[in-house]
């Protein structure tokens, strides 16, 4: 019990691992890494992240976390940009399938307003049935007449 806790009080061992931590624990500049500015003879700025030979650069301080937050914002901006883009297309389309809807209900209304009109101004209807001719009798000019009257009033009102 003894020998370990003279390890533990050991100096060539706390020396030891203060090392390994300033080694394998760098410090929060060193992971960000430096930006250095400077200007060349000739008047341009230049920027990196490598300090150059010879040249008196500027170290900068960098602020990270913005440019994340800007991009996640556009891209957030972006999204919902297209979602309402979306949002309008399907409005678009399902207006566009009403119209068309009504259009067609509206052309079908109309022949069959105007075979009910044929039937009441003609008391003799022919009909092509298996490729014979044949007049309807009242009876069944009645009845299509009242088969056009209930269309209309159930589809064309």
């Amino acid at each position: 019990m003894k020998h370990t806790l003279k390890n533990r009080n050991n100096p060539h061992l706390i020396a030891v691992f203060a090392l390994a931590l300033c080694v394998f624990l760098p410090s929060t500049n060193t992971l960000a890494g430096g930006v250095y500015k400077w200007v060349d003879e000739n008047g341009t700025v230049h920027y990196s992240d490598i300090k150059p030979n010879n040249v008196d650069a500027q170290s900068m301080r960098v602020q990270g976390g913005k440019s994340g937050q800007q991009r996640s914002s556009a891209q957030s901006k972006a999204e919902d940009l297209d979602q309402s883009k979306q949002q309008e297309l399907e409005k678009q389309a399902a207006k566009l399938q009403e119209e068309t809807r009504k259009r067609e209900t509206e052309a079908q209304c109309e022949t069959v307003r105007a075979n009910l009109q044929k039937i009441e101004e003609n008391s003799r209807i022919k009909v092509n049935e298996n490729g014979e001719l044949r007049y309807l009798s009242p009876e069944e000019v009645q009845e299509k007449k009242s088969s056009f009257q209930e269309i209309l009033e159930k589809r064309c009102s």
